[in-house]
């Protein structure tokens, strides 16, 4: 698609200006992406959602996903793709806080789903 060329070049942007090593986003039903000032680029598509009931909360949730992994020591394809399963979790449920999905769902669903 389109974006991920925009995505990419504002990313580079950034890694030029502001001295940031990785650039992440949050592509919604698109899954995720992360360009690392490397020019490495990786894509986690999103894991299937039966029914999206409230996607308040969902950016934050992914956010804190990831930081976890991150520190945790996961590289960032796996970081990459546990922020977009519990993101996926979380729209499952509605409102914010109620939504975050415990560690073990998001466990489970990397457990069920294939790479």
């Amino acid at each position: 698609p389109p974006c991920f060329g925009k995505v990419i070049a504002a990313a580079r942007t950034l890694f030029k200006h502001a001295g940031i090593s990785e650039v992440v986003v949050k592509l919604g039903s698109r899954g995720s992406m992360r360009v690392g000032s490397n020019a490495e680029v990786l894509r986690q598509i999103a894991f299937e959602v039966p029914t999206v009931v409230d996607t308040t909360g969902a950016g934050d949730c992914f956010t804190a996903a990831y930081a976890v992994a991150c520190a945790e020591g996961c590289d960032a394809k796996v970081a990459l793709r546990f922020a977009t399963a519990a993101a996926s979790l979380s729209v499952q449920s509605k409102g914010a806080m109620t939504s975050m999905p415990a560690r073990s769902a998001v466990d489970e669903l990397l457990r069920r789903t294939p790479l």
